[in-house]
């Protein structure tokens, strides 16, 4: 633990996200490369190093047998004059060069993979870590967030703190009401010095200290009962969310279907169905918004809600034809869109200049795992991007998946470059010059400035309001296929 925290503001940006030169929460956010299933993760990874070592152990002992033979044959007079012209050809030279840069490259494949073991070792570290403390009593990432919301629910000065006499409502909203003594001992000891309000972190604190200890069974009948408390946007359960890939190639598509209370399935839009807030409503204060994945981390190909078809499955984009990959390199966050939300080509937005381009937002992931094509993920935002591709207006919204481990330690923007140096600059660059292959670059309105999680929130509403619009008219489609709900 020590040695992952150690350094991490030293490492240089441009070296992000290189893998041999990672410190602190960098470290984390690369442990997203190991798979979320450990013991089939490192099989696979165990599997490909024992290979890659029985290869170099051939040629090593190709090599260096036909050094002996060479070597015998020149001690003993048998290699003739024409034999030693052949041995110093510029094929035999060649054939050399070959052999000694296919061990090089075993070599390099041998450290990349050995440091993919170390790093699925260290996210086993944190997942155990982190258990530890739940069956302590403490709670997970996703209930934090969650207890954010509720908290904010009664922060009416909108300056992150509650009034010390809201907090036997907050106590009841959450599902454990307190007495009047109770009551009377929690303001003693949140607020011992009579400002008459208490922050966030301090009562997170000081629930945690009264909660400690305690066992797992004990936790679930004494702790905040979260789960009833959530302020759920809407009767949508994602959790009966059913996905299916059916297809090959073009013809690829992941299908969603909504599992009904009677058992059922019924065939649902992830675009126009799933509720876009998951925690919280439409004003001010935190929340939690659903988030569809169409890319994971570490892929390039081009998958994304498919807006032309009739209940918009996710498929893989084409060109001319054929299926698109982002040749600039796999993408390094988990890429995907907000439900329930438009960028219409028919609106301006003052801060770019150029028009909607007739998408859902997007949404870039920036977690330590690996998700999966059509997860649906409860994520909170941290900031957002104006892109200018095209001559449209393409905001990139910077979010974090609430049941990360680095969730509790990122709110806002800056929190994201002081926990994850470099990251915000390599995805600016990385959208900005994607298409640079093509000779074709990408802009940023407002300097490339990421903005904050606040006008992040506002630009996602007004692209809901704008999906709003979409909905009234009675479409489901837009694009060439766009069809009417009639």
């Amino acid at each position: 633990k020590a040695t992952m925290s150690s350094n991490s503001s030293q490492q240089p940006s441009w070296l992000w996200p290189s893998v041999a030169l990672l410190g602190g929460s960098a470290l984390a956010y690369m442990l997203g490369r190991a798979s979320s299933s450990p013991s089939s993760t490192e099989a696979l990874i165990m599997q490909e190093l024992r290979e890659l070592k029985r290869q170099q152990q051939r040629l090593q002992r190709s090599t260096a047998s036909s050094a002996a033979s060479a070597a015998a044959d020149a001690a003993g007079g048998v290699v003739e004059e024409s034999a030693l012209r052949r041995s110093g050809s510029a094929e035999e030279l060649l054939a050399g060069d070959e052999v000694l840069a296919q061990l090089q490259k075993m070599a390099a494949e041998n450290k990349r993979l050995q440091r993919l073991v170390d790093l699925h070792e260290a996210t086993h570290a944190l997942d155990s870590e982190s258990a530890k403390d739940q069956s302590r009593g403490a709670l997970t990432p996703a209930e934090v967030e969650t207890m954010r919301v509720i908290f904010d629910q009664y922060d009416e000065n909108k300056n992150g703190c509650i009034e010390i006499g809201s907090l036997k409502k907050l106590h009841k909203r959450m599902g454990e009401p307190l007495t009047d003594d109770e009551a009377r001992a929690a303001m003693r000891s949140l607020d011992p010095d009579n400002k008459g309000e208490v922050s966030f972190q301090e009562f997170l604190n000081w629930w945690y200290q009264t909660h400690r200890g305690r066992t797992k069974n004990d936790t679930y009948t004494k702790r905040f009962k979260l789960i009833s408390a959530k302020l759920q946007h809407s009767d949508f359960d994602v959790s009966r969310v059913v996905t299916k890939a059916v297809g090959d190639k073009q013809e690829f598509r992941v299908m969603f279907n909504y599992k009904q209370r009677n058992g059922t399935l019924r065939r649902i839009s992830p675009w126009h169905d799933i509720p876009l807030l998951s925690v919280g409503s439409s004003g001010q204060g935190s929340r939690i918004f659903n988030m569809v994945v169409e890319i994971p981390k570490w892929t390039r190909a081009k998958y994304e809600i498919a807006t032309g078809e009739e209940f918009n499955p996710i498929k893989q984009d084409t060109k001319n034809g054929q299926l698109r990959f982002y040749k600039h390199g796999d993408m390094a966050v988990n890429y995907g869109a907000f439900p329930q939300t438009w960028e219409s080509p028919d609106h301006i937005p003052p801060q770019t200049g150029f028009p909607g381009d007739n998408d859902p937002i997007d949404v870039l992931e920036i977690g330590t795992r690996q998700l999966k094509t059509g997860e649906i993920v409860q994520v909170k935002v941290l900031g957002v991007l104006a892109l200018i591709d095209d001559k449209e207006t393409d905001w990139k919204v910077i979010a974090i998946n609430i049941h990360d481990v680095l969730a509790v330690r990122l709110n806002d923007i800056d929190d994201v470059e002081r926990e994850l140096p470099g990251i915000i600059h390599h995805i600016r660059e990385y959208l900005r010059n994607y298409k640079s292959y093509s000779g074709q670059f990408n802009s940023y309105a407002l300097r490339g400035e990421a903005l904050s999680r606040d006008e992040a929130h506002k630009v996602i509403m007004e692209t809901h309001e704008q999906w709003k619009s979409l909905r009234d008219s009675k479409r489901t489609t837009v694009g060439s296929e766009a069809k009417t709900d009639e």
